[in-house]
């Protein structure tokens, strides 16, 4: 079943920065050159990148540990999102524990300047909360400095006393508060205080620590940038933009760049440290995107600020770190080799808007191949907190040159178009998400693709979204393929990682007094009135939509007589992280829409 063409597209090298050296000498880069993501040293212009993890599994996140010739690497098994933190060397040599506590999640955070104190989270103490710890490397000992809720640790101040935490919300969906906890005395201060839902994105620090700026939609529908004085424990929006933006300083604070998404594009501009003028907007190659908003890590910038560091994936480049000399327009060129394979029917996508059935504006991109009325797959983000947009998917590239028209939606709930849209799908309302789907479908007659031949697709909150979608409008399409996706929201909730649960009901709805609603939005509910050919795929260990979301439905359509294919990977999790995975699932589901759609 094995497609040249698909398989080429899958194995053309991608590539994330993981972190920078203080002095920008350096940066680690976790590449997939072996099938999965490790973790290589690369020298600021490209040059002399060596490997330095040869795991079996992927590398989830890489951070320096100054001062030292150590590199923290987190690592899961199979998928289960348990990662473990080791220490690898940067000359070479086999991982050795930091923290490994088996059947124990811990998320690393950050690595202070000095390389003395290591934040990570761990559900260690009763499996349900988040809870931050610092390890001091001077002594090995290691402390709780925040305990309760569900907690990211983000970033130390640069003298090494404060840490900043993000808890998010319990009240409230996509809301969050930013914590600063001062490691000498334990105190915890609140930077934004609100009485509704909000926002705060971790700080980037100015260099003497007095300062910080921050992201926040606090009293406002688009987050800006604000900056918070250590001195005073007061802040003020300090820079006022048209879309979600943040912000990344140099280490010397002199300057700093703002980046945004555009309509899910990727913006970037230059402006000065302390008064936030503009300077210039950065261009950046074709269409594309950085590796998600918020950019992870942030893009670097160097102290002069002339030269910047980003992930970044166009349709025709799959991810790569991206080097930007910022005085020489148009100069931004990959760090690394790249990979690019593109078939001549390779075709960049077309921005589309229309009304929904309350009028709601509703943007979608459109590729459309050469083909005349090509049928259609519509391909749905997950998240629902995400967005789609412009990059490198070996899948959808291989659609188009099937002759087949790939449309994909930022429906109500997407995030980058402020905290009213976001907000649009929430709990109760989830199902009005589901009909922006139907409004998208309505308009492709005058697309030029035929309507009548349309399959829906998507991972995660994107499964969810193609099974509500086949069970809610059966008539409407072809096939379906969910990939990791919930079919019924209530046993979801009822069976996601302890962790998770409270966080998701915030976004869906609360098992003790929405439970009514939770099964009337269920895929599963619905059930009988699926009819369409569906593929499922899940991965075995995953901890967040359970495998069994799969199998009950997959089980009840064969029993219906409804065409149903289970495929789910033992060594996945939420997924399919690894290359030989993919290489094996997306020839199947390329050859069961070719089929449903009679192409």
């Amino acid at each position: 079943m094995a497609d040249d063409l698909l398989t080429r597209l899958i194995e053309a090298r991608s590539s994330v920065v993981a972190d920078v050296a203080a002095d920008g000498s350096e940066l680690l880069v976790r590449c997939d050159d072996t099938g999965s993501m490790q973790v290589y040293r690369v020298g600021a212009r490209g040059d002399d990148r060596v490997q330095l993890t040869f795991l079996t599994e992927p590398v989830s996140a890489a951070r320096y540990v100054p001062g030292t010739d150590d590199v923290v690497v987190a690592v899961d098994r199979g998928g289960n999102e348990n990662y473990q933190l080791w220490l690898v060397d940067l000359h070479g040599g086999d991982p050795r524990p930091l923290v490994v506590e088996e059947n124990v999640k811990h998320d690393l955070g950050d690595v202070s300047r000095d390389g003395r104190l290591i934040a990570f989270t761990s559900t260690k103490r009763n499996g349900i909360d988040i809870d931050v710890y610092v390890l001091d490397r001077s002594d090995g000992a290691i402390r709780c400095v925040l305990a309760g809720g569900w907690n990211r640790a983000e970033s130390f101040s640069p003298d090494g006393r404060w840490l900043a935490v993000v808890r998010l919300d319990g009240s409230y969906a996509i809301s969050d508060d930013l914590l600063l906890v001062d490691l000498e005395t334990g105190d915890v201060r609140t930077v934004v205080a609100r009485d509704g839902p909000g926002a705060a994105v971790a700080p980037t620090w100015y260099p003497d620590s007095s300062a910080f700026l921050f992201s926040t939609d606090a009293g406002r529908d688009v987050a800006s940038i604000a900056r918070y004085d250590m001195g005073t424990s007061s802040w003020c929006y300090v820079l006022e933009t048209e879309w979600d933006s943040e912000a990344s300083l140099s280490s010397d604070g002199q300057s700093v760049l703002v980046f945004h998404a555009e309509n899910a594009v990727t913006r970037l501009q230059l402006r000065h440290g302390a008064s936030l003028a503009h300077i210039r907007d950065i261009p950046l190659p074709d269409v594309g995107t950085g590796f998600g908003l918020p950019l992870v890590p942030r893009p670097y910038l160097s102290p002069d600020g002339a030269t910047a560091l980003l992930s970044y994936t166009t349709t025709a480049t799959p991810m790569t770190p991206l080097r930007i000399d910022i005085g020489q327009p148009g100069t931004a060129a990959p760090l690394l080799p790249v990979d690019q394979v593109v078939p001549a029917e390779l075709v960049a996508p077309e921005l589309q808007e229309i009304a929904s059935f309350d009028g709601e504006p509703i943007t979608y991109f459109l590729y459309r191949p050469v083909a005349d009325n090509p049928p259609v797959v519509m391909v749905v983000h997950g998240g629902p907190e995400a967005r789609f947009a412009p990059r490198y998917d070996p899948f959808i590239i291989r659609l188009v040159a099937e002759g087949i028209a790939v449309v994909a939606p930022n429906v109500r709930g997407s995030a980058g178009w402020g905290r009213r849209f976001i907000s649009l799908d929430d709990r109760r309302l989830r199902l009005d998400s589901v009909r922006d789907l139907t409004a998208v479908h309505a308009s492709l007659a005058e697309r030029g693709v035929d309507a009548s031949r349309v399959a829906v697709i998507g991972a995660s909150y994107g499964g969810y979204m193609t099974l509500a979608a086949l069970a809610f409008y059966p008539s409407l399409w072809a096939a379906g393929i969910a990939t990791v996706g919930i079919s019924s929201l209530l046993t979801f909730l009822e069976n996601t990682s302890p962790y998770r649960r409270r966080f998701r009901e915030v976004e869906y709805g609360f098992l003790d007094t929405d439970r009514d609603f939770l099964i009337e939005a269920s895929p599963m509910t619905y059930v009988d009135q699926i009819r369409a050919p569906l593929m499922l795929i899940h991965g075995a260990n995953d901890p967040r939509v359970p495998v069994s979301e799969a199998r009950q439905l997959h089980g009840s359509l064969v029993a219906r007589g409804v065409e149903s294919e289970l495929l789910i990977y033992d060594d996945e999790g939420h997924g399919l992280a690894k290359r030989a995975n993919r290489l094996d699932a997306s020839p199947r589901m390329l050859a069961f829409l070719r089929k449903n759609l009679d192409v």
